[in-house]
């Protein structure tokens, strides 16, 4: 399993994550997670992930985003460049 697809499956487990891109460049993991509200509960629940990932595979470099899904665009006008690898029908 590549490491874009273990993110995507650990942060898929959290049900206010509505999409997951990652993607390398420059030898940086980009990580954007989509969620439907950005609340206090969601945030720290996703950072936790965050740190176990950081902490799981120490000889990457992360750069993560949380964003709030924007009504009325999709995943792919929201961020470019980066594949998505998880997306929950909703």
């Amino acid at each position: 399993m590549g490491l874009s697809t273990y993110i995507a499956e650990e942060f898929s487990k959290h049900p206010e994550v509505l999409a997951v891109l990652a993607g390398s460049s420059a030898h940086v993991m980009h990580v954007w997670l989509i969620v439907r509200e950005s609340t206090r509960q969601t945030r720290s629940a996703l950072y936790a992930v965050q740190g176990r990932l950081i902490e799981n595979f120490p000889e990457e470099e992360f750069d993560f985003y949380v964003v709030e899904q924007l009504e009325g665009h999709g995943v792919e006008q929201m961020v470019s460049g980066i594949p998505v690898v998880f997306s929950r029908n909703v």
